[in-house]
């Protein structure tokens, strides 16, 4: 008996609707009255609540923050993937994230940051030369 906003279409809001998720994929959304809510299922009170999909950030900087507790910030504003620009060892955290060890969005990250001379990264590897370049992307 939620509201549901499907992002399907501009303006679209589907009232007093039941989600059904079986794992994590969802396998029917309708009518509160009309979807079959299996007697095994673990329900949650959805009125006066809003329902939608998760958000994507396809452009943070994870590596701006060594405290995983800031991904936390990013599930309560309904953040649930991100793509952080620099993949520094520290906030891939990824994996943890995967396993239940963390909570977090999925992240998805790009490799370790590339720059040409004079970079301002001090952690950056310098790329002198295009077959420089292109060998550090092939390894």
């Amino acid at each position: 008996d939620t509201t549901v906003l499907p992002m399907t279409a501009p303006n679209v809001v589907l009232a007093r609707h039941t989600v059904l998720v079986r794992g994590d994929t969802i396998v029917a959304v309708g009518p509160a009255d009309e979807v079959a809510i299996p007697a095994d299922a673990r329900r949650i009170d959805g009125r006066d609540q809003v329902l939608m999909p998760g958000l994507a950030d396809m452009h943070v900087h994870l590596d701006l923050s060594e405290d995983p507790r800031i991904l936390d910030l990013f599930l309560a504003a309904g953040v649930t993937s991100v793509r952080s620009m620099d993949g520094r060892p520290y906030v891939l955290a990824g994996d943890r994230i995967a396993a239940g060890d963390l909570d977090g969005p999925r992240i998805v990250s790009a490799g370790p940051l590339l720059d040409g001379p004079g970079s301002f990264w001090n952690d950056a590897t310098v790329i002198e030369t295009p077959a420089a370049g292109r060998a550090e992307v092939d390894r």
